[in-house]
């Protein structure tokens, strides 16, 4: 029994001792370097939460931790830090306190000396904070993060390879200058200005060389969301990058504001004297009313009655009866359409409209005495743009609607009487689908191209039909 027992001790303290070899491996192996880059991922992600773009953190914080985990940081300091401002993030982004908790104890457990950031400490997060500390037993003291080792300096005395003040404010839906100057000991033969706005993807511009100075203009259409972020790199003639100002992982944030001079966006848990108040003046949302104008033609299924021909009494040639439905249904074409539509974004790329659809199909039944001439269509609708409003010369879109339509197609009849062009109705209730692009980057007119369906649905089966149509025309954004 005591042989047992001494077995069982030996392989926990084993256990215990290996659990800690790999425990100090995993710190020795996280370097500077790795946590100078995750503390810039962190302090990104912070940035997009103070400015409420909850989603855009969450990204960044998912980020470092896949980080932390390739470069041996995961039970680091610094991957505390990770999981403190993700408890943040969950209760005050969020509202999952529960979540909160658990990022709160796994930062303590790899860190009891884990404090919380006043700026972002609301009166529930240090509730909870407190909690997590209870429910882990730590008697430590709160301290500060760590400091980390400043970069080795660049030589070639005190400039820098690429000299550039970095912009933090600029005025909404204006041009940008953007200049910096480079070392002539780094030879650069050319310099590109990486920028993003609203978009999710980074696109470049080249920089025109001026004198000393490299310098571009960014237009007004990217200056539209809560902030520009953008990094400047510096090539040899080989296209080899040799020097840059900012990353891709660390860019330079230029805060978007309105002619008030204030951001667009406000923090929420500053204290109350800094917020923006809904009536200010310059607090302006980036768009709102859209108005869409086009025309279209299309076809459809004709399987109903016709409307006039078995009124008039016609017999068909091929039965000897008479004509009082189509004989052979199948493709036929429809009215040619006008279209108006007004919406309202409600997301930058969730547009919720009504739209109605006005058709005139005479033309092409003029020989039949009493022919209809016109039909038509009222839709409620929900659009979603996959890349947001005047990000890009193309942008495409898909969505789907529902109402009601009348709808009619023309079919071709041969009766005793000659042959005859007839109308054939359908009717009832009406859901749709469609997709299509906008082509243009102005942010007040852009041209459009949509290719959609609608059907009829009602009680009786002649009265259905599926109706295809391509459109195009203009929209009108405020």
């Amino acid at each position: 029994m005591s042989r047992s027992l001494f077995l069982v001790k030996s392989v926990s303290l084993l256990a215990t001792l290996t659990t800690l070899l790999v425990q100090t491996k995993a710190r020795a192996d996280c370097t500077d370097a790795s946590r100078k880059a995750i503390r810039q991922i962190n302090k990104k992600a912070m940035d997009a939460y103070q400015n409420m773009d909850f989603k855009h953190a969450r990204s960044q914080l998912s980020r470092a931790v896949a980080l932390a985990k390739r470069k041996g940081c995961s039970l680091d300091w610094i991957h505390a830090m990770t999981m403190e401002n993700l408890a943040v993030l969950s209760i005050g982004g969020f509202n999952r306190k529960k979540l909160g908790l658990r990022f709160f104890r796994e930062a303590l457990r790899i860190r009891p000396e884990t404090s919380i950031d006043p700026e972002v400490a609301t009166p529930l997060i240090k509730r909870l904070f407190r909690r997590a500390r209870r429910q882990m037993r730590v008697t430590e003291r709160p301290r500060p993060w760590p400091k980390l080792k400043s970069a080795t300096p660049i030589p070639s005395g005190n400039a820098s390879p690429i000299e550039h003040d970095s912009i933090d404010t600029a005025p909404r839906g204006r041009p940008l200058v953007i200049t910096c100057r480079t070392n002539p000991t780094l030879h650069a033969t050319s310099v590109v200005l990486w920028f993003r706005g609203a978009d999710d993807t980074f696109s470049h511009r080249a920089m025109h060389h001026v004198g000393r100075d490299w310098t571009t203009t960014l237009p007004g259409r990217v200056l539209w969301g809560r902030s520009l972020q953008y990094y400047i790199v510096a090539h040899d003639g080989l296209g080899k990058p040799l020097a840059s100002s900012g990353s891709r992982y660390s860019p330079n944030i230029v805060s978007i504001v309105s002619k008030g001079g204030r951001s667009e966006t406000e923090n929420p848990f500053s204290s109350g004297k800094s917020r923006h108040h809904k009536g200010h003046r310059g607090h302006k949302k980036p768009i709102g009313l859209w108005i869409q104008i086009g025309v279209g033609f299309g076809a459809g299924l004709a399987r109903g009655q016709t409307e006039v021909m078995d009124e008039e009494g016609g017999v068909a040639v091929r039965t000897g009866k008479p004509h009082d439905h189509i004989e052979e249904p199948g493709l036929a074409p429809g009215a040619l359409s006008g279209y108006l539509e007004v919406g309202y974004f409600v997301r930058p790329r969730i547009l919720i409209s009504l739209r109605g659809r006005f058709g005139y199909i005479g033309m092409l039944t003029k020989n039949v005495p009493g022919a209809a001439q016109s039909d038509a269509a009222g839709q409620a609708r929900v659009r979603y743009f996959f890349r947001p409003v005047a990000s890009r010369w193309l942008r495409f879109y898909v969505g789907g609607g529902l109402g009601f339509a009348i709808i009619r197609h023309t079919v071709k009849e041969t009766l005793t009487a000659g042959s005859f062009v007839d109308t054939d109705l359908s009717m009832g209730i009406a859901p749709s689908g469609f997709g299509g692009m906008t082509i243009g980057t102005n942010r007040w007119v852009t041209g459009y191209i949509e290719t959609g369906f609608i059907m009829t649905i009602w009680n009786k089966a002649d009265l259905f039909t599926f109706h295809v149509d391509g459109t195009a025309g203009i929209n009108i954004t405020f």
